[in-house]
């Protein structure tokens, strides 16, 4: 059994103030980012999660002009070109502009776009500070969780602010890494039973809703913890494995289920 880190056993006023400087350090470099910058970082992405923001909220059922062109252009090229590679990037194309993905990221994004009609790159540079705080929670519970010491505690923090420097999607804030953050915060409170049955529900519809790549740790998780149950009997594992099992394939014919009603509308 991995002992519990001395960082963490200590009163909750270290503990914060821990948490605080680590969650300092990311926002002094996301504002140092945006000071020296006009447009978010990698605007073509940031570009794609506005337009998707918007879309949501005026053309759901993509059924307006804008979108109908889209489709016959990109189909279109499509089906002329020869390239491999150049199919692959007009496929992606058409997939992100005539699909609603990222759809509770596009929901909370419009909400603010589309509603109190802020400035969307101002969302977005708010959407980064925010995950600052999502991204700290996460990186806090994993160290509390794996580390075995002290020292391998403040090594695990420090990897984790080097982190974004080598997978710029950490200085994005993109719905893959809002949606790999919030599956640990939810999984890592509910093994260390902080929290109840109803969250581990969140845990397996919410983050999905954000970014499907949640999907793969979901399953990979649940056969992690029948592994465990195999090998050493522990009840809790094979009730944490049956419990996502089960929420996971009810999510999953629950959005087969929209899908087709969607495809249905258009």
């Amino acid at each position: 059994m991995i002992k519990n880190c001395n960082l963490f056993k200590n009163r909750k006023k270290k503990i914060f103030f821990v948490f605080f400087i680590f969650f300092t350090v990311q926002v002094c470099q996301i504002l140092y980012i945006q000071y020296n910058r006009q447009i978010p970082v990698e605007p073509d992405d940031a570009l794609v999660y506005t337009g998707q923001a918007y879309l949501l909220y005026n053309d759901f059922f993509k059924k307006k002009k804008t979108h109908k062109e889209l489709k016959t252009n990109t189909k279109n090229t499509f089906n002329k070109e020869t390239d491999f590679v150049k199919k692959k990037i007009i496929s992606s194309i058409h997939l992100r502009f005539t699909e609603n993905l990222f759809f509770f990221h596009s929901l909370i994004f419009g909400f603010f776009t589309e509603f109190l009609k802020i400035d969307p790159f101002n969302v977005w540079w708010g959407f980064n500070y925010f995950f600052r705080f999502i991204f700290s929670c996460a990186c806090f519970l994993i160290a509390k969780k794996y580390s075995s010491n002290l020292l391998s505690s403040i090594g695990s923090l420090v990897c984790f602010l080097i982190i974004p420097y080598y997978f710029n999607a950490f200085y994005m804030a993109t719905p893959f890494v809002f949606s790999i953050c919030l599956f640990f915060i939810f999984y890592l409170l509910y093994v260390r039973q902080k929290i109840k049955g109803f969250f581990l529900c969140l845990m397996l519809i919410l983050p999905p809703l954000i970014h499907p790549v949640s999907l793969y740790l979901i399953l990979f998780f649940s056969f992690y913890h029948l592994i465990l149950f195999y090998f050493y009997k522990n009840k809790n594992d094979f009730r944490i494995f049956f419990f996502i099992i089960f929420i996971f394939f009810f999510f999953f014919f629950f959005l087969l289920f929209i899908l087709y009603f969607l495809k249905k509308k258009k």
